[in-house]
């Protein structure tokens, strides 16, 4: 197997996840509960926050759903609110906590090693394509992303197989060549819907190596991405 293109996850793989996507999602319920403590409390449960805690795990929507995930899942609650309100709000929060948003460790020089190496490099995410851009723009990876993807650009959102076939069709990449690399159950389904090569999972956000069993390959992050490419190790099931 030739790998040619890299489509990569953004939140827990490329930035990280837990301190910004905590952040927003306390605003978000904080805002929307006007002071109200038991519905803030129901509104983070709804969402899988974790209670305590300071890593959010895949059950959190702020993780690994959709924009339009949460909503439903808050909707029950806020049925005085429209969902094109409480998605624009919950947007602008995003959009606030993501600007201060930090690079995994390595993981940008990474990236530029890639880009050198002749690597088609490519993002999906489930946040909107304004915020992915945005992110790029502010990491300085516009001159090694030739392909950006979330919920909202037309291919559909994650596991579906959508903005992964848009990415081998903007190359000319056969699904073979194509490496998916993501935090959650849902970006190695995506590689699995689309039937891409490889699947590696990163243990740098949401998931847990149990969590990401289906993948080919489990690394710590994708700093370690050398490990399975070509010149690395074979890319058999293994956990790095």
């Amino acid at each position: 197997m030739v790998v040619r293109g890299l489509l990569l996850d953004r939140d827990g793989t490329i930035i990280d996840l837990h301190a910004p996507f905590l952040q927003i999602a306390r605003e978000a319920a904080a805002l929307f509960s006007g002071g109200d403590a038991a519905l803030e409390r129901a509104l983070l449960g709804a969402a899988g926050y974790p209670e305590g805690g300071d890593r959010m795990g895949i059950g959190c929507l702020f993780a690994a759903g959709t924009h339009e995930e949460i909503i439903a899942a808050w909707g029950p609650f806020l049925p005085h609110h429209k969902a094109a309100f409480l998605a624009e709000r919950i947007e602008t929060i995003g959009e606030a906590a993501m600007a201060e948003a930090q690079a995994i460790d390595r993981v940008l020089e990474v990236i530029e090693s890639l880009k050198d190496q002749g690597f088609i490099l490519g993002i999906a995410t489930n946040a909107t394509v304004a915020s992915a851009h945005a992110s790029v723009a502010r990491l300085g990876l516009g001159d090694a992303m030739s392909f950006i993807a979330g919920c909202d650009s037309g291919h559909g959102a994650k596991p579906g197989p959508g903005m992964a076939e848009a990415f081998c069709a903007a190359h000319r990449l056969r699904p073979e060549e194509v490496a998916i690399v993501g935090d959650t159950p849902h970006d190695i389904r995506t590689g699995r819907n689309a039937r891409l090569g490889l699947c590696v999972g990163v243990l740098s956000g949401a998931g847990t190596a149990a969590d990401l069993s289906e993948a080919d390959v489990i690394l710590p992050s994708l700093a370690e991405i050398s490990r399975c490419l070509p010149g690395g190790a074979p890319a058999g099931r293994q956990a790095v």
